[in-house]
């Protein structure tokens, strides 16, 4: 909002001073002064930069000399008043909306999930495999497409000899001192363990699927402000362990731990891990892990009820991601599709995209694009839709200095002209 006021004012005071204001955008961050025949102002690496040409109108005179610095200064004001946020932040329905199966299923087919992908760790170097760096880039890339770089990063992880990398993306709330943090989550690494699963598995369900769904919640979720923040992570990690269940889960571990050691407000956390395969497309289930009660299981559950889902409510798991955060004392719950553990070729060769089962194809993208808009409404509901970003009592000072400036130029400018 801060770049519109700015743009505002520029219009208010610079008609009657004889100059046109001809473009506006939210990216402008720096503008030099400008004589009055100025081209152009400087645009800065911001967001959708297109403020364009200052020029004098025709036959005007007066105060054209200094006009454009004062009219750069008012426009510079109202651009840092307010976060570089989209021109209209839409609400929580229109952003549920939003969410789109062939969006979804993009994200989702980016990533390595064909026949012979396999997005695993070598047991023997612990070094993760091509297609694992792989799908490491295309997540960060997607992130930082759609929150910008300042909002993404990696963050290290440890687990026995390997050495992994969560990826963690950030949509800034304008008030999260007072309205927390909200995240959702989904591993992004595959099976492939000596003794288990020696082949790997491209991981198409388990657990591409929840990737997709946390990257096209970032996507229509970004289209929003909102108080909290809402952080956007893929795990690393979760799969790989040096002995049954005591290294699994390790991207999550570490990112839940360092939430706690350093003070994070996190008050809501949502895994997506599975939500591609359902055996039963009429009955369209879904089930929730800590729904029993309320807390973020239950509203999760409520959410998919209200897309028309029918809701498996289950007490707690430590089979997934959503568990290291349990242990660390937050509010959590697993979303999965079906009845958990449904899918026949979960950690196997077979969990690819374009696979059959049961005559049908492998995995529903609209079924698992339902699955993401619940959990973008409790998402965008908890974090609460913020229509205004904050300093509006500044931004009308400067409306008002704006508006007296105008009238006293006016006047000037009428009173050069009699002469």
């Amino acid at each position: 909002m801060g770049w519109q006021i700015g743009a505002w004012i520029m219009r208010a005071c610079a008609r009657p001073l004889g100059y046109r204001i001809s473009e506006f955008g939210p990216g402008l961050r720096r503008a030099r002064l400008l004589e009055p025949r100025a081209e152009k102002l400087s645009e800065a690496a911001g967001r959708q930069p297109r403020v364009r040409a200052v020029a004098p109108l025709a036959g005007q005179r007066g105060l054209r000399g200094c006009a454009p610095r004062v009219l750069c200064l008012f426009a510079w004001l109202g651009l840092a008043l307010g976060p570089a946020q989209p021109a209209s932040a839409r609400d929580t329905p229109e952003i549920i909306a939003e969410v789109s199966a062939p969006s979804y299923l993009g994200y989702l087919s980016s990533l390595p999930v064909y026949a012979g992908d396999s997005r695993g760790y070598d047991y023997e170097t612990g070094l993760p495999e091509p297609d694992l760096l792989s799908a490491r880039v295309t997540i960060f890339d997607s992130l930082v497409s759609i929150l910008g770089p300042q909002n993404v990063y990696y963050q290290e992880v440890q687990a026995g000899g390997f050495s992994g990398q969560n990826i963690v993306g950030v949509f800034p709330g304008v008030d999260p001192a007072h309205y927390g943090t909200y995240l959702v989550g989904a591993h992004y690494d595959a099976i492939r363990e000596p003794g288990y699963n020696t082949s790997g598995s491209p991981g198409a369900d388990d657990n591409a699927s929840g990737v997709a769904g946390v990257l096209e919640a970032a996507r229509v979720l970004a289209l929003g402000n909102f108080k909290a923040n809402i952080y956007f992570v893929a795990f690393d990690l979760e799969e790989t362990r040096t002995s049954p269940q005591l290294n699994s889960m390790r991207g999550s571990y570490t990112f839940a731990q360092n939430a706690l050691a350093t003070g994070l407000d996190l008050r809501g956390m949502v895994n997506l891990d599975m939500i591609g395969f359902h055996w039963a497309p009429e009955a369209r289930s879904v089930s929730v892990t800590d729904a029993l009660a309320g807390g973020v299981g239950g509203a999760v559950a409520d959410a998919l009820e209200r897309q028309g889902m029918t809701v498996n409510r289950i007490g707690a798991l430590d089979w997934s991601d959503h568990y290291r955060f349990k242990q660390a004392g937050f509010d959590a719950a697993w979303v999965t599709a079906s009845d958990l553990l449904d899918n026949p070729y979960v950690h196997s060769t077979q969990d690819y995209l374009d696979n059959t089962v049961y005559g049908s194809a492998y995995l529903d993208a609209e079924y698992a694009a339902a699955v993401v808009r619940s959990v973008v409404d409790y998402l965008g509901t908890a974090a609460v839709h913020a229509p205004e970003p904050a300093a509006t009592a500044a931004i009308m000072a400067f409306l008002l200095i704006g508006w007296v400036l105008r009238r006293r130029w006016a006047g000037a400018l009428a009173s050069d002209r009699l002469a």
